[in-house]
């Protein structure tokens, strides 16, 4: 799934996301933090932008 503008300015992941994060990197952060592989196969981490903190706080300041 994507990250797609709102029309608010804001951004979201996939149709049917909110509209919470202020940049595109950081729907990308979350939309990778989504599809993290598990197991033998696992992907290389790599250093995001924003932490899982960052964007679970984003989300939270939202909804107050």
């Amino acid at each position: 799934m994507p990250c797609m503008k709102c029309a608010n300015g804001k951004w979201k992941y996939g149709e049917g996301g909110n509209c919470v994060f202020d940049t595109l990197a950081a729907c990308k952060a979350a939309a990778a933090a989504i599809h993290v592989p598990s197991g033998p196969h696992q992907a290389p981490q790599t250093e995001a932008s924003y932490s899982t903190e960052d964007i679970s706080e984003q989300m939270h300041t939202q909804y107050k």
